[in-house]
């Protein structure tokens, strides 16, 4: 079974980010890989099953969906992402599984149904090792007819996002989540784009 803390993680990710029913505006998740990494990723998946009204968009960044790090892009862009390694990965998903099955739904939603989903804006660095995983949860999440925002950004590591202060592409990528999320909440309506 699954640590406790990942259980921990999605419920207040999924408390904090659900509206409140005096709110009439949706909600939005923001989800990184650091919070998908303590179990973050499935507060969406969560949400559903538990029958919640889903927030109006979810936002990832550099998304870690994949247990087995079995993607092309943890070797070939290895020297190009100082920040998530193959042997990181597959060590925190051995401690994050606990001997459970690393193709767990819940643990990688890559081999999830994701159908009724809200729309996803899926932002990864063409230069970071988990770009195949984001590649991948946008081919999954598309073909259960989510909506997907799938955005490669030219050169960008591992959550350059957290470089904002110096790096203008974080910038960019910080307003474009932003001009997401307003969007989608402002519609009123999930059904896409």
């Amino acid at each position: 079974m699954f640590t406790r803390v990942s259980f921990l993680v999605i419920s207040v990710v999924a408390c904090c980010c659900l509206p409140p029913q005096s709110v009439a505006q949706p909600a939005q998740v923001y989800i990184d890989s650091a919070v998908l990494a303590m179990g973050g990723r499935d507060a969406l998946l969560a949400i559903r099953e538990a029958g919640l009204p889903l927030p109006a968009c979810g936002w990832c960044i550099s998304p870690w969906v994949d247990m087995e790090a079995i993607g092309d892009s943890m070797i070939s862009k290895a020297t190009t992402d100082p920040t998530v390694q193959k042997a990181g990965i597959v060590d925190m998903a051995k401690h994050y599984l606990n001997g459970a099955d690393p193709r767990s739904p819940l643990a990688a939603p890559i081999y999830a149904d994701l159908r009724g989903l809200a729309p996803l804006l899926i932002q990864v660095g063409a230069a970071e090792t988990l770009l195949d995983d984001a590649i991948r949860l946008a081919q999954v999440a598309g073909t259960a007819d989510v909506a997907v925002d799938l955005q490669i950004w030219p050169e960008m590591i591992h959550v350059w996002h957290t470089y904002f202060a110096e790096l203008a592409a974080g910038r960019r990528a910080i307003a474009a989540g932003g001009e997401f999320a307003r969007a989608m909440t402002s519609r009123g309506t999930r059904s896409g784009f």
